[in-house]
């Protein structure tokens, strides 16, 4: 949004969609109190975390292969399954998704199976 003087801001918010701030080391959500709103900060940052977990070199992207990877070491073989939602997501096939594009994954993952 552009003030009198024709420059941009963009909100907070905004730019943790753009670039997740988190660190790489281990996250473990704990909210501070019972409420919805810390209870969905906690989980957004959560989420911000795994982001950056997936992308590796801080260039605010997700890349297929890197998620891929990812889930096999933990067990996941599914991977037509991803493949079939990635493809959902990423419709132009630039092979990433950002970190807007990663939340719609997981909501459409929760679907899955459905």
């Amino acid at each position: 949004m552009a003030d009198q003087n024709g420059s941009t801001h963009t909100s907070s918010r905004m730019q943790a969609y753009q670039q997740p701030a988190i660190s790489r080391s281990s996250f473990v959500a704990r909210p501070h109190d019972g409420t919805l709103e810390s209870i969905l900060s906690e989980a957004f940052a959560c989420m911000e975390h795994q982001f950056a977990t997936l992308d590796r070199d801080g260039a605010g992207v997700m890349m297929y292969r890197m998620v891929e990877t990812q889930l096999a070491l933990h067990g996941f073989y599914e991977m037509e399954t991803l493949q079939s939602v990635w493809k959902r997501i990423d419709v132009n096939s630039k092979g990433y998704l950002d970190f807007a594009e990663f939340l719609c994954l997981l909501f459409m993952w929760s679907s899955v199976g459905d």
